[in-house]
């Protein structure tokens, strides 16, 4: 099930950010490599460094002691953390790089603690 939300000004509407739901009923087993494909949740360590780090304009952050993982810290219209964070994993070999918050491959992302 997904979430539209919309932003109308004027004569239009435009869509603002779409929030997608799970869907149970669809079996997720089927690929085990695309099993992290849409983030699991960060939980505790994800709120600590996204509370440490992150701002508006840097949402993904370096996961702790792994170069081929990043956190992805959600932020409200507030531009505020909200607190939700996922972890998602970089397509092996690459590695998580904090400067352009994406993956690239392992000796342009600076990442040293594998």
């Amino acid at each position: 099930m997904r979430f539209y939300y919309f932003l109308t000004l004027g004569l239009g509407s435009l869509p603002l950010f779409v929030n997608a739901r799970q869907d149970d009923s669809v079996d997720h087993d089927d690929d085990p490599d695309d099993s992290h494909s849409s983030g699991i949740p960060g939980g505790d360590i994800g709120y600590e460094e996204c509370s440490k780090y992150s701002t508006p304009e840097v949402t993904n952050v370096p996961y702790p002691g792994d170069c081929s993982k990043y956190i992805k810290c959600d932020f409200g219209f507030g531009l505020v953390f909200t607190g939700i964070s996922t972890v998602h994993i970089c397509d092996a070999p690459l590695h998580f790089s904090p400067v352009i918050q994406t993956c690239v491959w392992p000796e342009n992302a600076g990442c040293e603690s594998d």
